[in-house]
């Protein structure tokens, strides 16, 4: 112990000496490291840099080495914060600012990098590199014209190298010309085939349109490029990328393959456990994937991404009472999270609890109109609850969402045969079995009528003679099984499926039953690897396409089912697919699109209710509301009852200012669907677009005892009262809806009935909270910066709102305000601030107003008279920029004019 204390100081005393002594020539080190990073010796690099920060922590040079070092590196944060520091060390702005901004774009934070950029446009902005950074920027801001200007810009300053063009691929992909994307790639990873990140911006460029084998092939070279060059951190992040692609394609050899090197090069890192886990959910080794996403879930238990996962592994085990336990915990962290809902509600029916499931569904019941799976599960739990009539109308929404799920098809004739409709029954089961010998025909179609009129368990003797009779018969062994599913029997019928399964030949009946009795059962990932493989078999069969298009949208794998839905349209006669297509386009704001496939399914079916009512809907999103009035009043003539078709028309007519026919709509869809949560709160609305706020406090008081976890018929209350202002009493309904839903659009409802009871003070309160605790929200901070302006506290509000511009430099509101305030505060800033505020919006009147108001007041009365006289042209209706004007006008000696 003595001997190992005596080295331990003589070691110590030898590393003071050494500096003491000023062995350490910083400027020596500095170079020897800048060599060292020029070469790719990263290591050298490194230990060089640390050595001069520990002798001199404010040398700007090494801070600004390592914040380069960081960014070639993959560690952005770092990045940022070294070159940041560097900067307040005394570094030019020019040397650390290509930097700072590619940093700040990689971490999400483009406005930011902007700004930067902009302070070092003077000294910078001849270098085509520069500009492409720029682009970068104003790309993840979603700019794409400025980024197209600031890549001609970057053509002009000279070459800009792999990365403009990469930066010009990414601006093709984002107004959807992929094809010019794929080939500007193919260009630059053909002139640069050993360079990883042309590979990795064509890896993504594949992924999101579905082309998930190129994709991981153009990710695993990269990979490994990045391994050679030493560049752990990119690596992980590639590898990272690269298992997704490969769970995505369902190759989980793939999958574990990478995350075993994961492991290797990520051993600690928390999402390595994840993948592992998830591969090993994925194969069904349920105990292992438990193993591995237990101890991150304990490490990490708000991230719900990882609880969500433990949750679905204990669904799958059958271990109910811990699904639940995991599903709510989500639930606490994310109460509005439509996965989690919809897993919590599938575990209350297995646990054989239909009420407890219903009560769960309510927090997602206004997307039951929009979404199968929510339609499926609610229809299962009312038809379990004896409420027949109910389940019969979700399930028939939720068949006519998706066409090609069997499972629906099922439960919708279990419903038709307990609603007494044998006919209805039958006609989709015979739809849905197809075709086979007429013996066998006539007697599925007497095993399915006898299902009611014996009662459960009535017909079991007929479906052991069919079995007995065609024991090696796909069509009666799925028949059969289909008996079974419903009675209730699933795990039989499931296994009667599989044996459907081994003897089909043709088409793909009993595998489409099969995926559709795996995912009743939690094992989604079964049913995909199922239907995939009936769709490498048969990659024309619409129906499977279909099939596998759904559950990919209920991972949000959007891109992927997209183009199977493209696949399934041009190989079917039915215009399903190509309607499911437009719908899940309009979902994600992709109107054009999804216009064109409307078209060629009009074209093929001119007079199909369907088409018309998807035109309607694509007609609602573009803000064309008559339009979409007039096609949606259509096609609810002729689809009476379909609960999404009759709600978008009731909301386009109140868009529309037809309150009245809002109101006829939704009483007359009521009439089937009494519980509707949407359809009363869309009424509700109606109710108080014609004065009538009794009407409408009646109908929230109503929603607040049936939905008491919802805040939608708080919102609808506070909505009554604001109407009879009764602002009080509102702001005590939003403080209970806040309660409940404590999100941004609720809370702004609450200040807003502060200001009008009279409670400014309370209202400042909870903006203070909000951005307290939301620091990174921009409407929250614009909004708290708002209500201190208003309450004259003008110091704290500028400071607001330059924390505003800190977030987002090119945010309008906030660069307007803060200019008025600095000149009201005489800050030297103030028009400079209100001249950004003017090369963003020119023709807004605030801004002209501002801007016209600043230049008077520095006596420049013939600059401001050309804003001014815009801004009253735009705003004649507002006084006080009238008033500025008139200012003005009387200035330059315009008496006549300025009265």
């Amino acid at each position: 112990m003595k001997a190992r204390s005596i080295l331990r100081a003589a070691w110590l005393a030898a590393v003071l000496a050494a500096a003491g002594c000023g062995r350490l020539d910083p400027q020596a080190e500095l170079a020897a490291a800048a060599d060292s990073l020029a070469a790719g010796d990263y290591g050298d690099a490194s230990i060089r840099l640390n050595n001069v920060v520990q002798v001199d922590p404010d040398n700007a040079e090494a801070r600004r080495l390592r914040g380069e070092l960081a960014l070639l590196l993959g560690d952005y944060a770092g990045a940022a914060e070294e070159l940041d520091r560097a900067r307040m060390l005394g570094a030019a702005l020019d040397t650390v600012a290509l930097g700072l901004a590619e940093a700040w774009t990689a971490l999400q934070r483009p406005e930011r990098a902007l700004e930067i950029l902009d302070a070092a446009a003077p000294s910078l902005d001849d270098d085509p590199v520069y500009w492409t950074i720029r682009a970068e920027a104003l790309l993840r801001a979603g700019r794409t014209d400025d980024a197209e200007q600031a890549l001609e810009s970057a053509e002009r300053a000279g070459e800009g190298g792999t990365r403009a063009r990469i930066a010009r691929a990414r601006l093709a992909f984002a107004r959807n010309d992929f094809a010019a994307a794929e080939e500007i790639l193919r260009q630059v990873v053909s002139a640069a085939p050993d360079e990883p990140l042309p590979l990795r911006a064509r890896a993504e460029l594949f992924a999101r349109t579905g082309r998930l084998d190129e994709a991981a092939a153009d990710l695993l070279h990269a990979a490994d490029l990045y391994r050679v060059a030493s560049l752990r951190r990119h690596e992980v992040t590639t590898l990272l990328a690269l298992v997704q692609v490969n769970l995505a394609r369902n190759d989980l050899d793939g999958a574990e393959a990478v995350a075993e090197r994961l492991t290797e090069r990520a051993p600690q890192a928390a999402l390595t456990a994840y993948f592992r886990g998830l591969v090993e959910y994925r194969r069904g080794n349920l105990d292992e994937a438990a193993a591995l996403i237990q101890p991150i879930v304990n490490a990490s238990p708000d991230v719900i991404q990882f609880r969500s996962l433990l949750g679905a592994i204990h669904l799958a085990r059958g271990d109910l009472g811990q699904a639940e336990q995991q599903f709510r915990m989500v639930l606490a962290e994310s109460p509005g999270d439509p996965a989690a809902v919809k897993l919590l509600a599938e575990t209350h029916l297995r646990q054989r609890r239909p009420e407890a499931a219903l009560s769960v569904l309510k927090a997602v019941e206004d997307a039951a109109a929009e979404d199968p799976q929510i339609g499926l599960l609610s229809g299962i739990a009312n038809l379990l609850t004896g409420d027949t009539e109910q389940g019969l109308l979700y399930l028939q929404q939720a068949v006519s969402l998706d066409p090609a799920n069997e499972l629906l098809k099922l439960h919708l004739a279990r419903a038709y045969l307990a609603a007494g409709r044998d006919a209805d029954a039958s006609a989709v089961l015979e739809d849905t079995l197809g075709g086979g010998p007429a013996e066998l025909e006539a007697d599925l179609l007497r095993l399915f009528a006898d299902v009611r009129a014996g009662g459960p368990g009535a017909a079991n003797a007929e479906a052991a003679e069919l079995l007995a009779e065609f024991p090696r018969d796909p069509r009666a062994l799925t028949g059969v099984a289909v008996y079974y599913q419903l009675q209730g029997e699933t795990e039989r019928a499931r296994e009667l499926f599989e044996q459907a399964a081994k003897f089909e030949t043709e088409g793909a009946t009993a595998r489409l039953f099969l995926a559709a009795a795996l995912v009743q059962e939690g094992r989604s990932q079964d049913a995909e690897r199922l239907l995939e493989q009936v769709v490498e078999e048969q990659p024309e069969n619409a129906q499977a396409l279909s099939a596998l298009a759904e559950l990919l949208t209920a991972r949000q794998a959007f891109g992927e089912a997209a183009a199977l839905l493209r696949r399934a349209a041009d190989h079917s006669a039915s215009i399903s697919p190509r309607l499911m297509l437009a719908q899940l386009l309009i979902r994600q704001g992709d109107l054009t699109a999804a216009a064109r496939e409307i078209d060629v399914a009009a074209k093929a079916a001119p007079e199909s209710a369907e088409v018309v009512a998807v035109r309607g809907l694509l007609a609602f999103a573009e803000g064309r509301v008559d339009e979409a009035t007039k096609l949606l009043q259509q096609a609810e003539s002729q689809l009476p009852n379909r609960l999404g078709v009759s709600l978008a028309l009731a909301r386009a007519q109140l868009a529309g200012g037809q309150p009245a026919a809002a109101r006829d709509t939704l009483r007359r869809v009521l009439a089937v669907a009494p519980r509707s949560l949407p359809l009363r709160l869309v009424l509700g609305d109606a109710e108080l677009a014609l004065g009538n706020a009794a009407e409408a406090l009646s109908i929230a008081s109503a929603l607040k005892a049936e939905y008491p976890a919802q805040s939608g018929g708080y919102l609808l209350e506070a909505e009554a009262l604001i109407a009879t202002r009764r602002y009080a009493a509102a702001a005590s309904t939003l403080t209970a809806a806040f309660d409940l839903e404590p999100t941004w659009p609720v809370l702004t409802r609450l200040i807003a009935a502060l200001q009008l009871a009279g409670r400014p003070d309370e209202a400042l309160q909870a903006a203070e909270e909000w951005s307290a605790a939301n620091p990174n929200h921009v409407p929250g901070r614009l909004a708290l910066a708002g209500l201190l302006q208003n309450d004259e506290r003008y110091d704290e509000a500028l400071r607001a709102y330059e924390g505003v511009l800190d977030l987002e430099a090119s945010n309008l509101i906030a660069l307007n305000n803060a200019a008025w305030l600095s000149h009201e505060l005489a800050r030297p800033e103030a028009l400079t601030l209100a001249e950004r505020a003017y090369e963003l919006a020119p023709d807004n009147p605030a801004v002209l107003d501002t801007l016209g108001w600043i230049l008077f007041s520095e006596d420049r009365a013939q600059e401001a008279i050309e804003h001014l006289s815009r801004a009253a042209e735009l705003a004649p209706q507002v006084p006080e920029i009238r008033y500025h004007f008139a200012q003005a006008l009387a200035a330059l000696g315009r008496s006549a004019e300025a009265r």
